[in-house]
């Protein structure tokens, strides 16, 4: 049994593409991210004790809800709202 060099050759351009994918939603969800903790700690500085509450207890459900649920959730349940991801959706089979 030997290693087929052949193979890797023919997937290194997918193998390349991926990367760049990876990096692509990486960069997507660190912004994003930036974005909503900035506005939460801009918000937070209002001083309001009733979005004080709301924006707690959203940083509560982030924290204390596995990560596997959260992905589940994004998943199976944004598309049964008819939100759609885009151009980075996996296809899956009917």
């Amino acid at each position: 049994m030997s290693f087929d060099w052949s193979f890797v050759l023919t997937t290194l351009p997918a193998f390349g593409q991926s990367v760049w994918v990876t990096l692509q939603l990486g960069a997507i969800v660190i912004l994003t991210s930036l974005a909503v903790a900035l506005l939460n700690v801009a918000l937070l500085g209002l001083h309001r004790p009733w979005l004080t509450r709301v924006i707690r207890a959203y940083v509560e459900l982030a924290r204390n809800t596995p990560l596997l649920i959260q992905l589940f959730f994004l998943y199976f349940g944004l598309p049964a709202l008819g939100i759609s991801s885009g151009c980075f959706a996996s296809r899956r089979a009917v």
